[in-house]
């Protein structure tokens, strides 16, 4: 589809990757429908299902640059975006919102690190709940998303903030 290539090389095979992809509807990790590359489909009335639901490529790719869209106008519009200073860091946050919608904004030390270039606050600050505790020092605890997603995305994403660079390919 021509839209897609409107974008990062890499943001859109990250987001393929990470995804998954089905042309037949199934019910994601939260039960929520989910066709296509990751596409949330709209809930129905009681009683009535997606199952069975099926598209054709195209339908998949246009739902895939659409979303796109929605999470990169969204992610442009965080506070934290202009301090994003390498393509990688914005794609970073793009994905993140890709695949959080609005619960990216619960990840406010995050979005503080990334604000005053702490890559290293944030990249930890996704990964880990960070908190000063008087008797050991630093401690934290996995975030929520990470618990919830807990596969090589969630490093790979708190990787690309913290270097600001995709890894080199040899």
């Amino acid at each position: 589809m021509a839209g897609l290539t409107d974008f990062d090389v890499e943001l859109v095979a990250d987001i393929k990757g990470s995804e998954g992809f089905s042309l037949t509807a199934y019910p994601d990790t939260f039960g929520n429908w989910t066709c296509g590359y990751g596409h949330k489909l709209p809930a129905l009335a009681p009683g009535k299902s997606w199952a069975g639901f099926t598209v054709i490529q195209s339908t998949a790719d246009g739902w895939l640059d659409s979303d796109l869209r929605i999470a990169t106008a969204y992610a442009q519009k965080l506070p934290e975006f202009n301090a994003l200073d390498t393509d990688c860091r914005q794609n970073a946050v793009v994905e993140l919102v890709f695949n959080m919608g609005s619960r990216w904004m619960y990840f406010a030390k995050c979005r503080a690190s990334i604000q005053v270039k702490d890559w290293q606050g944030a990249h930890d600050q996704l990964l880990w709940n960070v908190v000063p505790d008087p008797a050991n020092g630093v401690v934290g605890i996995p975030t929520k998303w990470e618990v919830e997603i807990h596969a090589t995305r969630v490093d790979r994403i708190a990787n690309y903030l913290l270097t600001g660079q995709y890894p080199s390919v040899e």
